[in-house]
């Protein structure tokens, strides 16, 4: 459901019988706030801390770099780094004959020749393929794997075993 001004949910009601031993329990203005205060406050002491975060953002397969404009954006205001890496066979790339383990290839020295650690590295779709397997080749320069809509392999598996066998015959 999409939310406009006319029509935000309103704020949970208080449960109509208040028990005789207990004072009313206040209600947040917003219903998908946090009723426990002091877990906001230690989420924003957590990631003031914490800051700034370093990403590695991978496209998936019918994109380019340029599908992380919004991402990016939003990343840069909040004072994060970020890396948009760009695969063989993506963006002004024209050499089409390119296997999945030269993709990674790709991705991985990116990140070991930036001499980048402590990265949040994020997949969309096709990417979460290749973030499986850079994962393998850097594990000590990784803080977190993200799988945004994003195809997970199983051990030993392929891509190809995550499509049914009609759609495999399209590609």
């Amino acid at each position: 459901m999409t939310y406009t001004y006319e029509n935000l949910p309103q704020p949970l009601q208080a449960w109509p019988f208040q028990h005789p031993n207990h004072p009313p329990v206040p209600h947040p203005a917003w219903p998908y706030m946090s009723q426990a205060p002091w877990a906001q406050d230690f989420e924003h002491e957590y990631r003031e801390r914490d800051q700034p975060l370093t990403f590695v953002l991978i496209h998936g397969f019918w994109a380019d770099t340029s599908f992380w404009s919004g991402v990016a954006s939003e990343l840069r205001k909040k004072g994060h780094t970020f890396y948009v890496p760009e695969y063989p066979r993506h963006g002004a790339d024209p050499n089409k004959n390119v296997t999945h383990a030269m993709m990674t290839k790709s991705i991985t020295d990116y990140v070991t020749s930036r001499n980048l650690k402590n990265i949040i590295l994020v997949g969309h779709s096709f990417g979460g393929s290749l973030v499986q397997k850079v994962a393998e080749h850097i594990p000590d320069r990784l803080k977190r794997l993200v799988f945004m809509n994003a195809f997970v392999i199983k051990d030993g598996g392929s891509l190809a075993d995550e499509f049914p066998p009609s759609m495999l015959a399209m590609f």
